[in-house]
């Protein structure tokens, strides 16, 4: 087979994941529509077929990527390993709009959070700054403390009931909990993961390397910038400890829609009070109200992560192929119009 065909990892990674089985039944949402391009794509793609919007593009080399020389497949895989394409629809911006959508679903169960767009504070990259002592002109310093130890959201335990019955991945409903939300494409590291045909191995080996990276960060920091000595836990350690005794839930996104455990566990979460909440007023059983508000965030959950990953590959497109026909960007054009207008007459 092929080495850039992952369509039997494309079938057998999200085989258990309950938010990836969600896609044969979910219908679209008026705040999270698809265009046309972006639906298709989004199909093709969670099904490991050719990409039809990459039909013309094969071979073309992919720009903003950690290795030179990688060209353009068939199925979009090698764009979704670009971690540095920017843009309004780039890697950065795909990861923030899991980080919103985890904020409004915390924000509409009333859990208290930072970080997000529904947060009391947007940011958390404050958390350490006043345990590590870091000059604002040591710039490889700040970079590595944001890349191994900067949460995407912060839950405070004291407004979150702990979930029943107790499931896998780490409850943000016992302690003050960080949250560090992963994207991951279909990268080497990736394919070893799933290398035993095991449904879910790739985004739980990664899943998995989030906790031990922050103690490392902060233990390093310590030690260069504190002066703790080795086997002594400093500031920054002893600050990390202080939110679930250092075990930082990071909930991971994979190519092909499938999740982390640390994902389910917060919408598991969520939808406890969430169905709480509905059931002052609906007279139905509390199992029956969290299993619908269950598989309701599982589907915007869902959503928001193929959208996410068609709109990546999309907005790489002009990086790659300033010399495309004149007769495709024509009719292009002439779609993108329509889209604009059936848009605006449903406003």
């Amino acid at each position: 087979m092929d080495p850039d065909d992952n369509r039997a990892n494309a079938y057998i990674q999200p085989l258990q994941s309950k938010v990836a089985k969600q896609r044969m039944v979910t219908t679209t949402q008026m705040d999270n529509l698809h265009t046309t391009p972006s639906f298709r794509t989004a199909v093709q793609s969670a099904f490991c077929h050719p990409l039809s919007i990459l039909k013309d593009l094969h071979g073309r080399t992919i720009h903003y990527t950690a290795k030179v020389n990688v060209k353009v497949d068939a199925f979009g895989d090698k764009i979704k390993n670009a971690s540095a394409i920017p843009g309004p629809q780039g890697r950065l911006a795909f990861h923030n709009r899991i980080q919103s959508s985890l904020s409004n679903m915390l924000s509409d169960a009333d859990i208290r959070h930072d970080g997000g767009v529904h947060s009391y504070d947007r940011t958390c990259a404050r958390v350490f700054r006043d345990v590590v002592n870091i000059p604002d002109d040591d710039v490889e310093g700040n970079k590595k403390l944001r890349d191994g130890a900067k949460p995407d959201l912060i839950t405070w335990a004291t407004s979150v009931d702990r979930r029943e019955p107790k499931g896998t991945g780490v409850d943000i409903g016992q302690h003050n909990t960080f949250i560090d939300i992963k994207t991951m494409g279909p990268t080497a590291d990736y394919i070893t993961a799933a290398t035993d045909n095991e449904p879910g191995a790739s985004v739980q080996s990664r899943q998995r390397k989030v906790s031990p990276k922050y103690r490392s960060t902060l233990r390093q920091a310590d030690r260069d910038y504190n002066g703790t000595q080795p086997g002594e836990v400093g500031p920054a350690e002893a600050r990390l400890d202080e939110f679930h005794r250092g075990q930082v839930s990071g909930p991971v996104v994979g190519p092909y829609g499938e999740t982390s455990p640390d994902l389910d566990s917060i919408l598991d979460t969520c939808t406890t009070r969430i169905a709480n909440k509905r059931g002052r007023y609906l007279d139905r059983e509390p199992k029956i109200l969290k299993q619908l508000a269950l598989q309701e965030l599982r589907r915007d959950m869902l959503l928001t992560i193929d959208r996410g990953w068609a709109a990546l590959i999309m907005n790489a497109i002009p990086s790659m192929s300033p010399d495309r026909p004149g007769h495709r960007r024509r009719s292009e054009a002439q779609r993108n119009c329509a889209q604009h207008h059936f848009f605006r007459r449903r406003r």
